[in-house]
């Protein structure tokens, strides 16, 4: 989901690589363009994400599950890759894909590069694990203020706090967590989901861990900027606004155990 960044998405969920990527993508031509020709039916649509628990995962999840309600019924077929999040962004900008779950609005490649949908499709709320023990007297982000936090490669959630925080930066879930445990990062940040996902898998005794929400992102998918990418935002923006209005959006949140998630009012 983020998706934070999303990501999220998740996150979760993302851009402690953003300078070089932006670097980058100044040396690389935009997305190429197509004449403009309506799509064929059963075009294939390459859509790019990292393996959130619950948001998109083997194929599944909220996410690719809300993709596929607003696009199959077009005649569209989805075709899912999982890449490590700085890939999924690299190959929308050069439209090597059409679509990439969770992003959030201020991310720096944002308008040039990758565009938005016009509304919403999740809340995600970004928490931080940590040992139940190492903090006696939790007081919101101020607990972070100086200390280590282990985060997915290209993530930039610190970005939002509002305290100086130290970084590791990683590049899987696994990593994090074997750092957590050997007490060389004072916590993990992602989104709330994953980790409580990852809190069932590694912790080794019953209350070994606590995770605690610290702000809330809203999430995105983002398209490539390439004129058949344009057209899928907009079909995209006419199919969620119908899916929210039949209740489908809030029944796969439902479905998905996300259905904490704060109520999207979407409007014309």
């Amino acid at each position: 989901m983020q998706l934070l960044m999303k990501t999220s998405i998740g996150g979760c969920i993302r851009g402690g690589c953003y300078g070089v990527l932006l670097l980058l993508l100044a040396t690389t031509a935009k997305a190429e363009l197509s004449d403009g020709n309506e799509p064929d039916s059963n075009i294939i649509i390459q859509v790019r994400s990292e393996n959130w628990h619950g948001y998109s995962e083997a194929g599944d999840g909220y996410l690719f599950q809300l993709l596929r309600a607003a696009f199959e019924p077009l005649g569209y077929q989805l075709k899912f890759k999982f890449c490590p999040w700085m890939r999924c962004v690299q190959d929308v900008v050069e439209s090597r894909a059409d679509i990439i779950t969770s992003v959030y609005g201020d991310e720096p490649f944002i308008g040039s590069y990758i565009t938005i949908n016009r509304h919403p499709v999740y809340i995600e709320r970004i928490a931080v694990a940590f040992k139940a023990q190492s903090v006696h007297q939790w007081q919101g982000q101020q607990s972070l203020a100086g200390k280590t936090l282990g985060m997915i490669r290209g993530y930039d959630l610190q970005q939002q706090l509002d305290v100086a925080v130290k970084l590791t930066e990683v590049s899987t879930n696994q990593q994090l967590w074997r750092l957590l445990l050997a007490d060389r990062i004072d916590f993990i940040i992602d989104g709330i989901t994953p980790l409580r996902e990852d809190n069932t898998r590694f912790s080794q005794y019953s209350n070994q861990f606590r995770i605690e929400p610290i702000y809330q992102n809203i999430s995105h998918f983002g398209f490539s900027v390439s004129v058949e990418g344009q057209r899928l935002q907009q079909l995209f923006d006419q199919q969620l606004l119908k899916l929210y209005q039949s209740g489908k959006v809030q029944a796969l949140q439902k479905q998905h155990g996300i259905d904490w998630l704060t109520s999207l009012e979407l409007k014309e």
